[in-house]
C-alpha cells in the first residue's frame, strides 16, 4: 500500500531497554521509511522493513533552522569515507552519493562546501543521512526560505 501512515506508537523497537516513539511511516512500493523519535535523544529516519535504529554518533547540526548554511558535527569511530544523502519529508531523494573523507573522532561538515546542489534547495524540512563505518545516521534539517 502506497502512502503515509501516522503511527504514533511507543515501543522498544531495537531491544535496547529504551522506549522509542514511531511517528510515521511512508511506503512508496519501493521501500518503507520509518520516522521515529527517541525521548530525550532526538529524531531520525530509517529505511527498510525492520524496526532497527542507528547507533549513537553524536550527530548534530547548527544553526538549525538555518538560512544558507549549517555545520553538521559527526563522530566517526575510524578514518573512513562517508556517503551523504538529503531527502525531503516524503522520502524523495534530492541529493545522493555525496562523498566526504572522515577522520577518526569528531568531524565538522560544512554542507554548502561538500554537497553539490545544496545551495539550490528551497526553504523546507529535509533529512540528512550519513552512512559511515557501517552506520546510517540521520538528522532533521530546516532551511529557511
Amino acid at each position: 500500500m502506497t502512502g503515509i501512515t501516522n503511527v504514533g506508537h511507543f515501543d522498544d523497537f531495537d531491544n535496547d531497554s529504551r522506549i522509542e516513539f514511531l511517528v510515521t511511516t511512508f511506503n512508496d512500493n519501493i521501500g518503507t521509511v520509518y520516522v521515529y523519535g527517541y525521548p530525550g535523544r532526538g529524531e531520525g529516519v530509517k529505511e527498510g522493513d525492520d524496526h532497527s535504529f542507528p547507533n549513537e554518533t553524536g550527530l548534530t547540526a547548527g544553526p538549525n533552522p538555518f538560512n544558507n548554511n549549517t555545520v553538521v558535527k559527526f563522530v566517526s569511530e575510524s578514518q573512513s569515507e562517508a556517503e551523504l544523502t538529503i531527502v525531503d519529508q516524503t522520502g524523495r531523494i534530492l541529493i545522493r552519493d555525496a562523498r566526504y573523507q572522515l577522520k577518526a573522532g569528531e568531524n565538522n561538515l560544512t554542507l554548502s562546501s561538500i554537497l553539490p546542489g545544496y545551495n539550490s534547495l528551497p526553504g523546507g524540512a529535509y533529512i540528512l543521512r550519513i552512512n559511515a563505518d557501517g552506520q546510517n545516521s540521520t538528522i532533521n534539517l530546516v532551511k529557511l526560505p
